[in-house]
């Protein structure tokens, strides 16, 4: 499993990570940068970081299915000629679908023998969907005229 992490557990379009532990270190280091950037702060307070599982996605489960594609033709015949297509590929036979339906397969089968048509041209998707997201605590240091109490001075 990879994860990823979020700092508002909506986006969670930070990269991949090997490990839960990686993505936490990483959530962190950009929460500590940002605070660099925005300053010290007056009172000490928590921030939250979300690591998830980054659950990998393949192009052929977003490809279109023989259904979608007749229906796409159906569509486009009817915006350019009107309602006299409207009825157009109505009632196509079980195995004239199926037929289309293997061809796409066969274009867009990952892992098949000649690879799929995302894999032949470097066209794998490049997001992942999310799953078991974890809330965590970052404590982030109070500042004291120029010093951070508990730690070292600046």
């Amino acid at each position: 499993m990879r994860y990823c992490y979020s700092l508002d557990n909506i986006n969670f379009n930070s990269g991949i990570y090997d490990t839960e532990v990686a993505a936490r270190i990483a959530a962190e280091k950009e929460v500590l940068s940002i605070e660099a950037t925005v300053g010290p702060v007056d009172e000490p307070y928590n921030r939250f970081v979300y690591v998830a599982e980054a659950i990998p996605q393949v192009g052929g489960s977003f490809a279109p299915t023989a259904e979608d594609l007749i229906n796409f033709m159906v569509e486009r015949a009817h915006d350019e000629i009107g309602e006299a297509a409207e009825d157009w590929l109505d009632g196509v036979p079980e195995n004239a679908e199926l037929c289309i339906q293997e061809q796409l397969d066969l274009l867009f089968d990952e892992g098949g023998k000649q690879g799929s048509w995302f894999e032949l041209y470097g066209l794998q998707p490049h997001f992942y969907a999310v799953g078991k997201v974890k809330q965590f605590t970052i404590p982030i240091p109070r500042y004291v005229k120029g010093s951070v109490k508990g730690g070292r001075k600046k």
